[in-house]
């Protein structure tokens, strides 16, 4: 998160933050100068009242060193005592955060088999969809606390509003069919059609549809649900931009439809911006400017940026306990793993860095060469990152199929040491299971191969793109499950990351930074979800280079806005997720570098400023 960090050395106060107009001014009219060389602000220590009181007053967020917090009598966050002891308890017992099963509910009417035995706080999260939500509501579970579960079953309640159209991604089409028939006593197999490629048509009961679908018929999937219908998006985060071609289709299908449900445990992967897509289309009359919304809670204003001229900042965080209020009073549930599941344990993500090697270098050149295209082309629009990749695609030629071999082959050349080190963690603890995730099959091939030469009697599962029928992928990963011989589950990053459940193993190992941290995520939760009865340990082996850097510096510090505008000041860190079940393509990487070249604008603008 974006804070003040505001200190006290010497008998003078500090103040240090990522810069924008906004804050700048603030630092100014509390009396502090700004030193461009060392990249701080300092004033007397009588300027921290000033500045603390105009941070409060603003919405935004800081962390006080010690002397600091003496000095303004608050606490490391800059809130009194007495406001962090409210902000506890006005969120006890709300509904958003409910976690047994309400006094008075219609049980049958959410039409599940009577095998099927909800958590008491699933039953609370449906009770908030229908009393609180009316139908439309963001379900915003932590992840591997059973959504989809919940979504099913408003989706039955309401089922006097069918058709429905499940929005979900390419990989679980089949997946989502087999859910809906498992929960649910009142839908056969003939109520649903899946809708595979452009040349079907969506008919009977339930529809099951891609994002892709979407974007190309949303006309098709209006006429179906026919001015009332229901709708569900399965990770909806997807629809984090209306600016994309994707978020434009999906906010735009939201507004046909009488009951709607998102499914993401990540509504906010980065920014507050990002959610306000979401928010729109499931209430349009209540978020309905996104202007005003920038500028109430994400610093938006326009800045005048040397050498850029003028751009709109909305990239802040602010009034975040507000949003929060607002979101949970009204649409959106959320509860976190440590409030609700007991039973599942504590998640450890470490790193290992392996030893330098050329594609290293060249990995890191071709990155340099993409990003410096991208800076003029992301000045020019706005820092619109969608309109950026669309234009570098059509202008750089192949240089993302560059970045991409020199990303595999830094891979290749690390196979060796990644080997040693996993074989001396499986040495350790000789009847564990382990995952081992590479973006690329090469990759996997040759981790695969030197284990297998060094423990000849290996017994395995490998799902990578070549798995191409689903039910298949379920099959392997339920024979894992069951069949406690197999040592080790071979799995590639986005085809093997979606959808799975390998709880079975503890342990998991990925050889590649994948282009999205969501996909990483999605990994990991390949075993630290319902079910997983031990402490899980996820080990990135990253290679010797500044984009293994960046990814590795962006996986760990990108949820404390979301924990804020969420879960509230005393909540778990909220982690991201996947939107997508593939492997890589040159889009992905020219996102990730064009991201990567935003922040690199942003910390000029705070030198040159």
């Amino acid at each position: 998160m974006e804070k003040f960090e505001i200190s006290v050395k010497d008998g003078l106060a500090y103040a240090k933050f990522p810069h924008n107009l906004l804050k700048a001014n603030m630092a100014q009219n509390a009396g502090f100068s700004q030193n461009r060389v060392e990249g701080f602000w300092s004033a007397g220590v009588h300027a921290i009242k000033p500045l603390v009181e105009r941070i409060r007053q603003n919405g935004l967020y800081m962390s006080l060193d010690e002397i600091a917090q003496e000095m303004t009598s608050l606490n490391e966050d800059g809130r009194t005592d007495e406001e962090v002891e409210l902000r506890k308890s006005m969120w006890k017992g709300h509904a958003s955060y409910a976690d047994t099963v309400p006094e008075e509910m219609d049980f049958a009417r959410f039409g599940f088999r009577e095998d099927v035995v909800p958590y008491p706080y699933q039953w609370a999260g449906m009770d908030f969809g229908v009393n609180v939500a009316d139908g439309r509501v963001l379900i915003a579970d932590d992840m591997g606390l059973g959504k989809t579960l919940q979504a099913i079953g408003l989706c039955s309640y309401y089922k006097d509003d069918l058709p429905l159209v499940a929005v979900v991604p390419a990989s679980l089409l089949y997946q989502w069919k087999t859910e809906l028939l498992k929960f649910l006593d009142w839908l056969d197999d003939d109520d649903i059609t899946i809708i595979e490629s452009g040349k079907d048509k969506p008919s009977g009961l339930v529809s099951i549809c891609t994002y892709d679908y979407v974007t190309k018929h949303s006309d098709t999937l209006i006429n179906y649900m026919n001015s009332r219908g229901i709708l569900l998006f399965d990770e909806a985060h997807a629809l984090k931009s209306m600016e994309s071609l994707r978020g434009a289709a999906g906010v735009n299908l939201a507004h046909y439809a009488r009951r709607c449900f998102m499914i993401t445990g990540t509504p906010i992967l980065n920014r507050p911006i990002e959610i306000y897509p979401l928010i729109h289309a499931l209430d349009p009359i209540s978020w309905d400017d996104e202007v005003a919304f920038a500028r109430k809670y994400c610093e938006g204003h326009e800045q005048r940026a040397p050498r850029y001229g003028t751009i709109w900042y909305d990239k802040g965080a602010a009034n975040l306990d507000t949003l929060m209020g607002e979101l949970r009073n009204t649409l959106m549930f959320r509860r976190m793993k440590i409030r609700v599941l007991d039973q599942l344990p504590k998640k450890t993500r470490r790193a290992v860095t392996l030893n330098a090697t050329n594609n290293d270098r060249n990995l890191d050149e071709f990155a340099q060469l993409v990003k410096d295209k991208a800076r003029p082309i992301l000045i020019s629009n706005d820092f619109n990152i969608a309109s950026t990749v669309e234009r570098l695609r059509g202008s750089f030629g192949n240089a993302g199929g560059q970045v991409l071999q020199a990303y595999e082959k830094s891979a290749l050349n690390k196979i060796p040491n990644i080997v040693a080190y996993v074989l001396d963690q499986m040495d350790s603890a000789p009847e564990e299971p382990i995952l081992i995730f590479a973006h690329h099959d090469k990759v996997l091939s040759g981790i695969q191969d030197g284990l297998l030469k060094a423990k000849k009697d290996l017994k395995y599962i490998r799902i990578d793109g070549s798995v191409t029928n689903k039910k298949k992928r379920f099959e392997m990963a339920k024979e894992f499950q069951e069949d406690d011989s197999y040592n080790v589950a071979f799995l590639t990053l986005g085809t093997g990351s979606v959808g799975l459940n390998l709880t079975r193993a503890r342990k998991a190992f990925v050889a590649q930074m994948a282009w999205s941290t969501s996909i990483c995520i999605q990994a990991e939760d390949r075993i630290n979800r319902i079910g997983q009865e031990n402490e899980t340990e996820i080990t990135y082996m990253l290679g010797y280079n500044g984009f293994d850097d960046y990814m590795w510096s962006t996986l760990v510090s990108k949820s404390e806005i979301t924990k804020e505008a969420l879960d509230g000041h005393d909540g778990e860190v909220f982690e991201v997720s996947g939107d997508i079940a593939r492997d890589a393509d040159v889009d992905d990487i020219l996102r990730t570098l064009v991201e990567a070249a935003a922040d690199d604008i942003v910390e000029e603008l705070k030198m040159a400023a």
